[in-house]
């Protein structure tokens, strides 16, 4: 009987201190349930679409190469990342590859690679391209690594020299394919304000996967 008893009492603490989990009537409408989960889910859409926008304006945005004017470097339909980033802390350096607003038409962008700097005299001549400035009063022959084995620069296939004195705020950009680029040798400057930004990486197709090189002259 003592035994008996000691497990009557052992049942009676366990039941005690057990835990009954019950189902409850969920208080709220069902439409509103609904509701609540449907506001959750657009909420979610509309901060994932301003973080885009955001990171599209003022950090990354992505472009694709129309045409042949920057042959080697880039091919006609490969997909570009262009960072905006740069732009905000300081200026672009020669030799970047930019995309710009085109000064004659803004609607439409361009990539060139950026060559005279605000204040340069680039001149054009012999087939290669010397800046003059403060610090190259003698003048600086581009060795331009970046172009197509025997690629010369004229101005419509006319070697005469010429040179042109950059505006302030303004920069001088030739394509690589010089045969085949609409740039500055026709239309003169870009405007600092028309830059979106530099080419950081091509994306697609996967073969040209990789980072811009950086070009030290």
């Amino acid at each position: 009987m003592e035994n008996s008893t000691d497990n009557n009492q052992t049942d009676k603490n366990m039941s005690d201190n057990s835990v009954e989990y019950v189902a409850r009537p969920v208080s709220e409408h069902p439409l509103a349930v609904v509701f609540r989960y449907i506001y959750e889910i657009l909420k979610t859409i509309v901060i994932v679409i301003i973080m885009y926008l955001l990171i599209r304006a003022f950090i990354f945005q992505p472009f694709e190469v129309d045409g042949s004017s920057m042959e080697p470097t880039l091919h006609n339909n490969e997909f570009l990342i262009v960072q905006k980033v740069t732009s905000y802390f300081h200026d672009v350096q020669r030799g970047d590859v930019i995309v710009f607003k085109y000064p004659n038409d803004p609607s439409v962008s361009y990539v060139k690679r950026v060559i005279g700097l605000p204040g340069d005299k680039v001149t054009i001549a012999n087939g290669k391209v010397t800046i003059y400035n403060a610090a190259n009063t003698t003048g600086l022959v581009l060795n331009e690594k970046y172009l197509s084995q025997g690629q010369l620069t004229s101005i419509n296939n006319d070697f005469t020299e010429r040179s042109w004195t950059v505006d302030q705020d303004k920069y001088f950009v030739l394509g690589d394919n010089r045969d085949h680029s609409d740039d500055s040798r026709s239309w003169n400057f870009v405007p600092k304000s028309n830059i979106v930004g530099t080419v950081w990486l091509t994306v697609y197709p996967l073969k040209d996967f990789g980072p811009t090189e950086k070009v030290v002259y």
